[in-house]
């Protein structure tokens, strides 16, 4: 019997809150990608697909069990590690609904931890690494029931063996095509908050689109040095077809470029976005930048005004640490006079069109001291007094899975895994993070520490003295201080700022709601 329907699972991280929260604010988060990149290519090979969203839909065990018959081919899931006590939840049901139905994990998680994947009875095949070319025939014997012999780049079990045979091929970039937007209700997910502003949420209609995969550099905690993912784009011909295809069918007036950096190749995006002004297309977009394209002859302030002319409204920029020594220890290839002068260059640029900047920091890498910690604080609180349209994370360290970090902390004995997939459940807190035993190298007076700089830098508020005041000026000033001197005794600005201007703004915050209802 061939079956030809495709079940395949969004997950969220096991945040419960979060849940309750995209299910309230559609258009929070996009399908994740490779999810709609499997649906796209087995919808071409004639399969009909099944997407049900764990964020959105809040009855989907019910959605689940109506969608499994004897003419189910599989149900895929793609699983980052912190997703995998909600992929186990939906392979569990899928079990006890019918235990013959094919379970597929891909993605992440069962790439860096193969066998432990493959063993689990609550899983049936582990894709590793990328599977586009696999992908056609692996789906063909899962509609047959057919043995997986010879099949190179998946994981499963033949009795009490795993069966594993490694893909040494990376996908084709041309192998994606254009993503496939009617394989599921997308305008559930069109009305993104990443674009407001410019436009109303009324008014936004958000699409995702991949024009590269994989990344040339080599940042010790990511995934893609392992997996030596090199880069590899679509030509600015394609790109426009595919931007132009969503508009014609979808009104799509906002795109996320998905890329890990859309401006590896900066010839490729400036004849991109001449073919954009030359075909008179108009939609805001956002990107994923490295700070140090920022100089003469790549990002200069003439090219970054002209792109937030054709409508480049957000960059996600990942800024790390703002001491040399950590930059220089996870292999960033940046330094912090360059994080500065990406701050300047988007902060002139925003005085013209408005372009809202996303900096992402970690502290509390391994072999750092309060000093490093320190650095990185004071570099945050001068971005955000450049630029007042910065968004700014400082998040503590949490070494991802499978990366260079995570394996040399493993070798040193700071960090461990759990040795069966079903034990991941007791791993993340309820916030999908692993709690503070997997930071066994910071202390707790080190956590308080951070703590301490957050609550101060959360205090600064970003502008010019004409903006912000002569008062406030100062006060970032102080606060800036007293974070590059690690002083913070008598902290009564903090007291009247956390107990004083919050619960202000909080009730003015309510007010306008209420007069909005």
């Amino acid at each position: 019997m061939l079956r030809k329907n495709v079940v395949l699972v969004n997950l969220t991280s096991d945040m419960i809150r979060d849940r309750e929260f995209y299910r309230k604010n559609k258009g929070q988060n996009f399908i994740n990608i490779g999810l709609l990149v499997v649906a796209t290519m087995l919808k071409k090979q004639g399969y009909n697909i099944s997407i049900i969203d764990m964020a959105y839909e809040e009855n989907y065990q019910q959605l689940i069990r109506s969608s499994l018959d004897e003419t189910t081919a599989f149900v895929g899931l793609s699983v980052m590690t912190s997703q995998v006590p909600a992929a186990l939840e939906i392979s569990r049901l899928v079990k006890n609904i019918n235990p013959s139905i094919p379970v597929v994990w891909g993605g992440p998680h069962p790439t860096f931890f193969i066998e432990e994947t493959a063993r689990s009875s609550l899983v049936d095949v582990a894709v590793v690494n990328e599977s586009l070319k696999i992908l056609p025939e692996l789906a063909k014997r899962l509609s047959e029931r057919d043995l997986l012999t010879g099949l190179h780049g998946i994981a499963y079990k033949n009795d009490k063996q795993i069966i594993y045979a490694p893909n040494t091929d990376l996908d084709d970039i041309y192998d994606l095509g254009a993503i496939d937007h009617s394989c599921y209700d997308s305008t559930l997910y069109t009305k993104s908050p990443l674009f407001t502003p410019p436009l109303n949420k009324d008014q936004v209609v958000s699409y995702p689109l991949i024009t590269g995969l994989g990344c040339c550099f080599k940042c010790r905690f990511c995934l893609n040095v392992i997996l030596k993912r090199k880069y590899r784009s679509k030509t600015p011909e394609v790109i426009i077809e595919e931007l132009k295809d969503l508009q014609k069918k979808y009104g799509a007036n906002a795109i996320w470029f998905m890329d890990e950096d859309f401006f590896i190749n900066k010839k490729r995006t400036i004849e991109l976005f001449k073919l954009v002004e030359k075909e008179n297309l108009k939609f805001y977009w956002r990107s994923w930048v490295r700070v140090d394209h920022f100089k003469e002859n790549y990002l200069d302030k003439k090219t970054v005004s002209w792109l937030t002319d054709l409508g480049w409204v957000w960059s996600s920029l990942g800024a790390e640490s703002g001491s040399v020594k950590s930059l220089t220890y996870i292999q960033k290839g940046i330094q912090p006079e360059q994080i500065i002068n990406s701050a300047k260059i988007l902060s002139e640029v925003s005085s013209k069109n408005q372009h809202w900047a996303r900096y992402t920091f970690i502290v509390g890498l391994p072999n750092e001291t309060i000093d490093d910690v320190l650095k990185t604080f004071s570099l945050a609180s001068k971005i955000r007094m450049i630029n007042p349209l910065t968004d700014i994370t400082i998040a503590i360290f949490r070494p991802y899975p499978g990366s260079p970090m995570s394996k040399e902390l493993m070798d040193k004995g700071n960090l461990s895994y759990p040795e069966k997939l079903e034990d991941w459940e007791g791993v993340f807190s309820n916030h999908g993070f692993m709690d503070e035993s997997s930071t066994p190298w910071l202390s707790q007076k080190e956590r308080s520490e951070i703590a301490t700089l957050h609550a101060f830098f959360g205090m600064i508020k970003g502008g010019s003295i004409q903006k912000i005041g002569l008062l406030r000026y100062f006060i970032n000033q102080w606060i800036l201080w007293r974070i590059e001197n690690n002083f913070f005794l008598f902290p009564i600005e903090k007291i009247l700022f956390y107990s004083f201007w919050i619960r202000i703004r909080m009730y003015f915050l309510s007010r306008s709601q209420l007069k909005r209802a």
